[in-house]
């Protein structure tokens, strides 16, 4: 219940005349009958404030600081000159709170922490040579259509034996942190399936195995 100042004023007053509660809260009902009169525990903190602060009103709470342009403006300069840089070195750079570099961040100039991937690396000469060795193979088909027959293509893949777990999609939810974790031996055991195809069929088929 939030009481008015002058609920409060006529709380302490009264209890101070009579040293009651009981006369200090029917004071307050001959004052605003409608209210809800507080409990003893209510009433002796703010007799106990009053004691100690002289004054009835609560006291302002300090709160988080608001975030002000100046901090939009460092987050946003620190993110577009270094995009790899991770929050926490923009909050050392910024001298800003963590939580408050991740609101920015995320809420107020909308930017998402994508993942990097991994490709091959092309040189501008890899397009011409790919559409070269394109026409020569569309060439070669034309004038031998049996060419596909003798033309063969290789590839490989490995498999693991002992299941595999990618911790980037495996996740578990819980209350607290179950500190669970998934053992994997130094030299897993594998098979390599290698395949050689041709226009045909599947030419030739190994498996083999390493640790």
């Amino acid at each position: 219940m939030v009481y008015s100042t002058a609920e409060r004023v006529c709380l302490v007053e009264h209890y101070f005349r009579s040293g009651s509660y009981a006369a200090a809260k029917e004071a307050l009902r001959n004052l605003n009958p409608l209210v809800n009169v507080p409990a003893d525990s209510t009433l002796k903190r703010l007799v106990d404030r009053f004691r100690e602060t002289g004054s009835v009103l609560d006291e302002k709470r300090s709160g988080r600081p608001s975030l002000t342009e100046e901090d939009i403006t460092a987050v946003h300069g620190a993110a577009l000159n270094s995009p790899k840089k991770s929050v926490r070195k923009i909050s050392q750079q910024t001298d800003i709170s963590k939580t408050s570099v991740h609101k920015i961040m995320r809420r107020i100039i909308c930017l998402f922490p994508y993942k990097i991937r991994v490709q091959h690396s092309l040189n501008e000469s890899d397009h011409e040579q790919r559409l070269l060795y394109c026409d020569w193979l569309i060439n070669v088909c034309e004038e031998n259509p049996d060419f596909c027959k003798t033309y063969f293509m290789s590839d490989e893949a490995w498999f693991h034996l002992s299941g595999y777990v990618n911790s980037q999609n495996n996740r578990y939810w819980a209350a607290s942190n179950p500190h669970r974790f998934t053992e994997s031996s130094l030299h897993p055991l594998k098979i390599g399936v290698w395949a050689v195809i041709s226009g045909e069929r599947i030419f030739h088929l190994f498996l083999r195995s390493r640790q």
